[in-house]
């Protein structure tokens, strides 16, 4: 199975860097572009499926990627950590050490902990990996899950702090 996982284009949260998580912003003009520019590169890609988070945000993205107009299903469990009362705050707030720790249930007061997404993605994976073990997938998600999936790929969390996948960046999994 081949994945493509790319994540949506930039926010207006992203630009001002704000935490972001789950709420139905859109992406801007500036990622109406990021997300034009991508879908040439899937308009040469042979992908039978684009998995989605059902945020605004990756949803119009989605729609615009899916340049074949190829079957789209959207999955809860791509939706971004869920950030609670640190949404919209100044990412320079945050204790990056606790943000990524995997021992962690509960980040802050209320943040969903990234073992918390880790263990979701790691299942939407294993069901794809059941469901589609021959296909190539376009997944259109948010900037933990990325690092999620990137992880759970490695083996490895080991530096996954430090790992940025920009908005409408493409990174290509096999599994």
């Amino acid at each position: 199975m081949e994945l493509y996982v790319i994540r949506h284009g930039i926010t207006n949260t992203n630009v001002l860097k704000q935490i972001n998580g789950v709420n139905e912003e859109d992406i801007n003009q500036r990622g109406v572009r990021q997300a034009n520019k991508a879908a040439l590169f899937f308009e040469k890609i042979d992908y039978d499926l684009v998995i989605a988070s059902p945020l605004k945000r990756t949803v119009t993205t989605a729609n615009i990627i899916n340049i074949k107009e190829k079957e789209m299903i959207f999955d809860d469990r791509l939706k971004e950590r869920d950030s609670a009362s640190m949404m919209y705050r100044d990412v320079s707030v945050v204790d990056i050490d606790s943000w990524y720790d995997m021992n962690l249930d509960i980040v802050g007061i209320d943040s969903e902990s990234f073992k918390s997404v880790v263990a979701r993605v790691y299942n939407f994976l294993n069901d794809l990996k059941n469901k589609y073990p021959e296909k190539a997938l376009i997944i259109v998600t948010h900037g933990d899950v990325c690092k999620a999936i990137r992880g759970i790929t490695r083996g490895s969390f080991e530096g996954i702090a430090k790992f940025e996948q920009d908005n409408c960046e493409i990174m290509k999994y096999k599994i």
